[in-house]
């Protein structure tokens, strides 16, 4: 008797479900262990998604008990075949080492679990919980650099309108007492993240139409902008004011979510305002869907199809342990690298210039020297990448930011001797002496270079399919009084009399591998 209400209830096709999905995550442990790392990083922007996983279990289960009468678990071949097609996109992006890409597949898998068995048409509430977390994936970062300049360009406009004298290049905002960066961290995409995800969870809860649903979306999105402007624009005005010596200037971070915070919730109350005065709810559309027989649910078919379809999402972690890429044991010794070059001499490397990477098989930081021209040359080199091992990486830093301000960046291609071209990304940097330095960055992977970091990761796809996994970070820096066009003038010529001797020491050192 106990067991047949059970059945009425659909509690254990829900069972049946939450464990397949148990599994899948257990199956998948690299990638949850990896959206727990990003979330716990000190000053991650992704910290919200602690809070956001109870949330989305809660919704999950307050959506599966409206819903549970009037829907079952059947066989839907097209989502199973998407399944595979994720699972095998998840393998590629392990191998190549995109893990922004398969902690984003991992989820999707989890949601395609459930619309193998359930179906999408009328469960698209129930998966929205799991996609919710995508908000707290790190894949937003992609958007900080394009909010910078529209930034700068919307404070400038403030100083102005505010009667201050201000110019605006880029993403950098001079006054007389000084310069500001728009940086990443002053990018405003935390704001818009934590607004963004508070608003679509609130028209999910309340269940806007989708017309209704995006206008929200987007006014959210523009109220962070605009609360990140006022930030960035009190900050410039503490400059102002105390001749660059404000404690502003170096942490505004707890100022930003201040004033989030203060228009966000005028953002609520106006809203609700308007709300109770042209009170106009949306109508809930209920589909006209038979309430399930307990006789129509067939428990050792249901468990079968949750158990083999959980088979069939794990293809890819199945294939990555049978190909066991582990890292690739090597024999290679860094005194064997002979960077000697005949016009340049190699000297004693005495600045307070250093690059901060990942650990990698080969690291070198050295100096040379050519009459009044001196270079400072850093190589990092993975043979092969894994999780915290990656030429790639959030962590990377091509200077020490507590010792140096980035005043200027661009990327361009250089010619180097009289045919060969360089793309490169250029950072010019200030250190608290007012010194200047000219940076050129860029990335030789599996023998092919690019100064784009999305480049570098889609060359390491085709590199690790050739059998060449190994990846190398090159930097070539100069400091002098001299001005920015000398200083390009010297890194060139450096690279002119150097590239070929190092790209050959580069793949020298490749053929040293096991």
């Amino acid at each position: 008797m106990k067991y047949t209400s059970i059945l009425d209830s659909r509690v254990l096709p829900g069972f049946i479900i939450a464990s397949g999905l148990a599994v899948l995550i257990i199956i998948f442990y690299p990638n949850a262990l990896r959206f727990y790392d990003i979330w716990t990083a000190e000053n991650s922007i992704y910290s919200h998604g602690l809070l956001l996983l109870p949330i989305s279990l809660y919704l999950i289960v307050r959506e599966w008990k409206s819903t549970k009468n009037r829907i079952s678990i059947q066989f839907r071949p097209i989502s199973t075949v998407s399944l595979i097609g994720l699972s095998i996109i998840w393998f590629i992006s392990e191998i190549t080492h995109i893990q922004t890409a398969s902690q984003v597949v991992f989820l999707f898998i989890l949601c395609f679990y459930v619309v193998s068995l359930l179906g999408m048409r009328t469960n698209f509430r129930l998966i929205f919980p799991i996609l919710i977390i995508l908000s707290a994936a790190p894949i937003w970062s992609i958007f900080s650099e394009p909010l910078q300049e529209p930034t700068a360009f919307a404070v400038n406009q403030l100083l102005k309108l505010t009667g201050y004298s201000s110019f605006q290049e880029g993403y950098l905002i001079s006054i007389p007492e000084g310069i500001f960066e728009v940086g990443d961290t002053c990018s405003g995409l935390r704001f818009q993240i934590a607004a963004i995800t508070a608003t679509t969870l609130y028209v999910y809860t309340v269940r806007y139409s989708l017309f209704k649903s995006i206008f929200y979306v987007i006014a959210a999105s523009l109220i962070a902008f605009i609360s990140n402007t006022i930030r960035i624009y009190i900050v410039v005005l503490a400059g102002h004011y105390t001749n660059m010596t404000h404690n502003l200037l170096v942490d505004h971070i707890w100022l930003g979510w201040l004033v989030f915070a203060c228009s966000f919730m005028c953002f609520i109350v106006i809203t609700g305002l308007l709300e109770n005065k042209y009170q106009n709810h949306d109508t809930l559309v209920v589909d006209n869907i038979k309430t399930i027989k307990s006789n129509e649910v067939n428990i050792k078919k249901s468990i079968f199809l949750a158990f083999s379809i959980a088979v069939v999402a794990s293809i890819g972690p199945i294939a990555n342990w049978l190909l066991n890429t582990s890292i690739i044991e090597s024999n290679f010794k860094t005194t064997d690298v002979q960077l000697n070059f005949n016009e340049w001499i190699s000297i004693e490397q005495n600045n307070n210039w250093k690059p901060i990477w990942l650990p990698s098989d080969f690291e070198l930081l050295t100096s040379y020297s050519n009459d009044n021209n001196k270079v400072d040359l850093f190589i990092s080199t993975f043979f092969s990448q894994e999780q915290g091992r990656e030429v790639i990486n959030d962590m990377n830093r091509s200077f020490n930011d507590r010792k140096w301000r980035r005043i200027g960046r661009n990327r361009e291609i250089v010619t180097v001797g009289n045919e060969k071209l360089i793309p490169i990304e250029e950072e010019v940097i200030i250190d608290t002496q007012g010194s200047k330095r000219v940076n050129w960055i860029w990335y030789y992977i599996g023998g092919m270079s690019t100064n784009n970091a999305l480049s570098a990761k889609l060359y390491g796809i085709t590199s690790v399919l050739k059998g060449r996994p190994d990846a190398t970070v090159l930097i070539i820096s100069t400091q002098s009084n001299a001005d920015i066009a000398d200083m390009r003038s010297t890194l060139n010529l450096f690279l002119s009399d150097n590239i070929y001797r190092i790209e050959e020491e580069m793949d020298r050192m490749r053929t040293n591998i096991r």
